[in-house]
């Protein structure tokens, strides 16, 4: 369809099915050509094996795409489109070595509910853009990417940064006790770890890099314990050849929790120009940003939040005029 111009105006890198086993009243796959394929769920399914690709449409199959960026999109069918073959599921398409970590959600009984994958790569941006693909809701389970506010089930950003962090959230999710897995795809590095944070039961996990991590989570009658409970951190440690003191702009946020409308950070080298904060909550939303100018010399930076933010756990970002950015945690009491 791609190549012999069968899409017109659509987003041609991925679309949806309907896969009528998942959770317990079923719901929508993605299937993404950045992720060769095959879904990204991160598990096998009775409908969709993790491992298979699915680059062709069946015979019969419903479908859904998206619109592109210019107004009205069309789908075309003509002979050329066609496939020849009639185990179109077992054609092959290019395996890509993606960047990735997949993250799904298990039901009570280990059967799969819903999932989602993060791509890393240089031709993606941390900005949400057309690359990212919406979430759609299903019936049952629901766990997605928070993203500007958006929930996303496919999310694609710039190479790994320091502290970068990946926002999860859940809905109609009944209380119950539940399991995730995270499997990450060629990320390892020398330095880079990550970390996840329960926002509600103010715990913590170490994520491996190079094998999947299970963790359970029990979810109860508080809505906090679906919005914005996790979220994936990611912090690089210091590795030979390089100056990380070059890579931070700032090492800490005191005091640290935060007990008042005021903190301060503390540079790590000098910068120059304006500097843009923001303070993020667990659901990725920005509920504070201020610029600092001239701040040539500078040791440390007050912040003065403009209202008391309620007690949780928060992201402060802080961005150079270079576009460098780093990420701390605070926890306001």
């Amino acid at each position: 369809m791609v190549s012999t111009g069968g899409f017109n105006n659509v987003r041609s890198n991925a679309y949806r099915v309907y896969d009528p086993t998942l959770g317990s009243l079923g719901g929508y796959q993605i299937l993404d050509a950045a992720n060769g394929f095959t879904h990204v769920g991160g598990a096998t399914t009775a409908y969709y094996t993790l491992t298979n690709q699915y680059p062709h449409i069946q015979s019969g199959n419903a479908f859904f795409i998206s619109p592109g960026s210019s107004g009205a999109g069309s789908v075309t069918f003509t002979e050329a489109v066609k496939s020849t073959s009639q185990k179109l599921v077992n054609r092959t398409y290019r395996s890509i070595d993606s960047v990735k970590m997949n993250a799904t959600l298990y039901l009570p009984g280990n059967k799969v509910a819903d999932g989602n994958v993060v791509f890393f790569g240089s031709s993606y941006s941390n900005i949400v853009d057309s690359n990212d693909v919406l979430k759609f809701p299903n019936f049952g389970e629901n766990f997605f990417i928070l993203q500007d506010s958006g929930s996303y089930i496919v999310a694609k950003r710039d190479l790994i940064g320091s502290s970068d962090s990946i926002f999860y959230s859940f809905s109609n999710l009944v209380p119950d006790t539940y399991k995730l897995t995270f499997g990450p795809s060629n990320i390892a590095e020398v330095g880079l770890s990550a970390i996840l944070i329960d926002n509600y039961a103010d715990t913590s996990f170490a994520i491996s890099l190079t094998t999947d991590t299970e963790i359970t989570f029990v979810v109860d009658s508080n809505t906090n314990s679906l919005q914005g409970r996790f979220t994936l951190v990611f912090s690089r440690s210091a590795r030979p050849g390089i100056d990380m003191a070059s890579e931070q702009t700032f090492r800490k946020v005191f005091p640290n929790p935060v007990t008042d409308k005021e903190f301060f950070v503390e540079l790590n080298n000098e910068l120059s120009g304006n500097c843009n904060i923001q303070v993020v909550n667990s659901t990725g939303q920005v509920v504070f940003k201020q610029i600092v100018s001239k701040v040539e010399n500078k040791k440390t930076i007050k912040v003065n939040l403009d209202h008391k933010l309620p007690s949780g756990i928060y992201h402060v970002i802080l961005t150079d005029e270079k576009g460098k950015k780093t990420t701390q945690h605070i926890v306001v009491r």
